[in-house]
């Protein structure tokens, strides 16, 4: 089946695609590090009214063995604004926030340096729910 949104890119980025019998959704092996586990994450695709499909970031599930902690959950939310942040960057159209490769590499240094909600929530900081 074709695809409106660019699979090489997302598989790329460690995103399969997986048919589910109800949709399509995307599934991507996350490493929790301090437990040397891995969880998948499950991004649901779905089609807007223009028969594109849009892949909804925002509404992600997380699966592992047994039930999953907080902790392991916010890392995992983390990780995947990471990739969301990463996959829009490299689809951006000219005129955006980063038009050259440079520049894209750039942005993703300084985000590198940026702390997670995870380091915010660890020094009793609360995070922007937004970002």
């Amino acid at each position: 089946m074709a695809h409106t949104f660019p699979e090489q890119q997302l598989k790329e980025l460690g995103f399969r695609p997986v048919e589910d019998q109800e949709r399509l959704i995307l599934q991507y092996d996350f490493l929790y590090e301090p437990e040397n586990q891995i969880y998948q994450l499950f991004i649901p695709i779905e089609s807007d009214k223009n028969g594109q499909e849009v892949i909804r970031f925002d509404e992600p599930d997380i699966a592992g063995s047994g039930g999953v902690a907080l902790e392991v959950r916010q890392a995992a939310i983390d990780k995947l604004k990471e990739l969301q942040h990463t996959y829009e960057l490299a689809t951006v159209q000219n005129g955006a926030m980063a038009q050259t490769e440079q520049e894209m590499k750039r942005l993703g240094a300084e985000m590198d340096h940026m702390p997670t909600n995870s380091e915010l929530l660890e020094d009793d900081i609360i995070p922007d729910p937004r970002q």
